[in-house]
């Protein structure tokens, strides 16, 4: 993990920063909404960390 941020909405809103080595290196953005309380944990977002990368979203994966 690169770096994090938390904002508070109805539970946690948790930004992260990954590096991900595979056949290389990427640098990913993920946002992750937390109600841990309600057992909830959902992925808001995960995007490669450069400006013009494409962002897939819950509803990409049906």
């Amino acid at each position: 993990m690169v770096k994090t941020k938390e904002e508070v909405v109805a539970g946690t809103m948790h930004h992260l920063s990954l590096e991900i080595i595979e056949a290389g290196k990427e640098l990913y953005e993920e946002k992750l909404w937390v109600k841990p309380w309600l057992n909830f944990n959902e992925l808001q977002e995960l995007k490669l960390a450069v400006d013009d990368a494409p962002t897939i979203t819950p509803s990409d994966h049906g």
